[in-house]
């Protein structure tokens, strides 16, 4: 969601530029999502996926707490 073809079909590994701009996807499902109304369950597990509990994950860097 919001990343260019390019990115999404490079065959090489990302450069530093390019996966920020990959990361931001969850970013955007979390802001398109919170438009809809009764959808923030469906939201969070959307734009939560790369989350991790040590809080190094993306986009907000949440952790277990």
């Amino acid at each position: 969601m919001a990343v260019g073809n390019e990115i999404l079909e490079k065959p090489d590994k990302l450069t530093d530029d390019e996966f920020s701009k990959m990361k931001n996807h969850a970013g955007y499902t979390y802001l398109i999502l919170s438009e809809i109304n009764d959808f923030e369950e469906i939201r969070d597990w959307a734009a939560f996926h790369h989350e991790k509990l040590n809080g190094k994950g993306y986009p907000f860097g949440k952790n277990r707490s």
